[in-house]
């Protein structure tokens, strides 16, 4: 029988549930953290520095160097979340919640929060690459203006 479709009994079953509903949390966090905010914002400032450096016209280069700068740096700026995320669901009910982990990571150097940082920028910058790369070039082909 499935976790949801019934009432958990005792304790244990209780933190399950609850440490459940903390990941589910967790992961929605850095999902929309990820993808609205950081990937668009980087990438447009990224192109505004890029264009206003006056060495690079409005093209497929500068699209592909602008969103590179903003995959990494969503990269970098969401792998705390995610190392959290994933020591969590490792975690054989060793933490008692989200701060307790992060306290506990902490504990182990601020490079702790960047385990597995280049396998993330691998699996992320070209999804970013690709995302805007298109996103410019359909909107330089069907017209679309770009209010700044």
């Amino acid at each position: 029988m499935s976790l949801f479709c019934r009432i958990p009994r005792g304790l244990a079953e209780v933190r399950a549930c609850l440490l459940i509903f903390q990941i589910c949390s967790l992961c929605l966090q850095s999902v929309s953290l990820l993808s609205v905010s950081l990937q668009l914002a980087c990438y447009d400032q990224a192109k505004q520095l890029v264009l206003g450096t006056g060495l690079l016209a409005d093209n497929i280069f500068t699209h592909f160097l602008a969103s590179f700068i903003a995959g990494g740096c969503a990269t970098f700026l969401c792998q705390p979340l995610d190392v959290l995320k994933t020591r969590l669901m490792n975690s054989q009910g060793e933490y008692r919640g989200v701060l307790h982990c992060a306290v506990e990571t902490a504990k182990l150097g601020p490079l702790a929060f960047y385990k597995g940082l280049v396998p993330a920028g691998i699996r992320l910058i070209p999804h970013t690459v690709l995302t805007f790369v298109f996103l410019e070039q359909l909107r330089k082909y069907f017209g679309i203006k770009v209010l700044t």
